[in-house]
């Protein structure tokens, strides 16, 4: 179906002369990125879903042409602030089409983290009074075109909702980073080093966590993890509200990745406590690899001076694995360090998914 999906939507986007997309990656909408390529259309990827929102409100300012947004059900809740706030009927009503990624949808098994907001999606939709349409097989070119005459007309946003289907999702050619360090070995080591030692470490959601819980698994390492599946974004702002109402006894790590590390930025300013022990590592592949492998906009900081300015007392990039010593003699001294990893892009094969929440909530504990 993803081969017909494509070949729709670049007929239609060529035929409206559509020229602008910005999103976050969803592995629902891997074909987007052969479309992007194929149609040439310019092609920006946001930090979140409301600053998606916000993008596309700004090309529809300045070009009264129509922009394509795209992001998984699971971040719209990010997007309902200016969905509801801005581009909204009762204030600047705003066009533009949304292609939204419906994981957790009826009749399909997935992910803990998905369940709720998959059944609620489509109420949100319809709550805030904006038109859908559910993608089948059934779709043609001409009822996405009615659609794009219905969004000038109506000049509001529409979603097209994508259902998730494992067996419809894109197989892309990934092309590697020139990263040395795989992300599951580095974890390992680490792991091994902090095992039966007083640290809590929280991981952030994606390939991160699920190999963490096999590491950990396993092995059966006796640390203590509180996993993240969901709530991209998230991970720096609990961990570090975990940090400081804890002793400096208590050692707190937070594996994080460049895409969520993007995704809420300014959380990393609110609540980092001085003279604490507190380790972030960054473990940073360049891009949204859990999703597709498109690339992140890392690049665009300069993250040594980034972390001086938020009070972390040192920085470390970790280009090879013969620098881990440098982890090593920093993990215990009382100084918050920001450990800055490059990896590769990929992962290992049958990681298995996080399940038993509520056995892993007891044992943090």
């Amino acid at each position: 179906m993803n081969q017909k999906i494509e070949k729709l939507f670049q007929g239609f986007i060529t035929k409206n002369k559509l020229k602008f997309i910005t999103g976050i990656p969803d592995s629902t909408l891997t074909f987007l990125e052969n479309l992007i390529k194929k149609t040439k259309i310019s092609h920006k990827v946001s930090v979140n879903e409301g600053n998606a929102i916000a993008m596309a409100c700004g090309y529809y300012l300045k070009t009264k042409k129509i922009p394509i947004i795209y992001m998984q059900n699971s971040g719209l809740g990010n997007a309902i602030n200016p969905l509801t706030s801005l581009v909204n009927k009762e204030v600047y009503s705003i066009p533009m089409l949304i292609l939204l990624g419906w994981r957790g949808c009826a009749g399909t098994q997935d992910e803990a983290q998905h369940k709720l907001m998959g059944k609620i999606t489509l109420k949100l939709l319809n709550l805030m009074n904006l038109n859908y349409t559910i993608i089948n097989k059934d779709i043609t070119i001409n009822k996405l075109n009615k659609i794009y005459l219905k969004i000038l007309k109506e000049k509001k946003p529409y979603f097209l909702v994508f259902k998730y289907n494992k067996k419809n999702k894109e197989k892309l050619k990934i092309k590697k980073n020139n990263c040395q360090i795989l992300r599951y070995n580095f974890l390992n080591n680490l792991l091994r080093y902090t095992n039966n030692r007083n640290y809590k470490i929280f991981s952030t959601t994606g390939f991160t966590s699920r190999e963490v819980f096999k590491i950990i698994n396993e092995n059966k390492f006796k640390s203590k993890n509180f996993y993240m599946p969901g709530s991209m974004g998230h991970c720096f702002g609990l961990s570090s509200s975990f940090n400081f109402f804890s002793t400096k006894k208590e050692r707190v790590l937070c594996l994080d990745g460049d895409g969520s590390f993007l995704m809420h930025l300014g959380s990393l300013t609110s609540i980092l406590k001085k003279n604490s022990s507190f380790k972030y590592f960054l473990l940073n592949n360049l891009c949204h690899e859990s999703v597709g492998n498109i690339q992140s906009s890392i690049q665009n900081i300069k993250i040594k001076e980034f972390s001086k300015s938020i009070n972390f007392d040192k920085y470390f990039k970790i280009k090879k694995m013969s620098d881990f010593d440098k982890i090593k003699n920093n993990l215990k001294t009382n100084k918050n360090i920001f450990f800055e990893i490059l990896i590769k892009n990929q992962t290992i094969r049958d990681l298995p998914r996080i399940k038993d929440f509520e056995n892993i909530l007891k044992n943090f504990f």
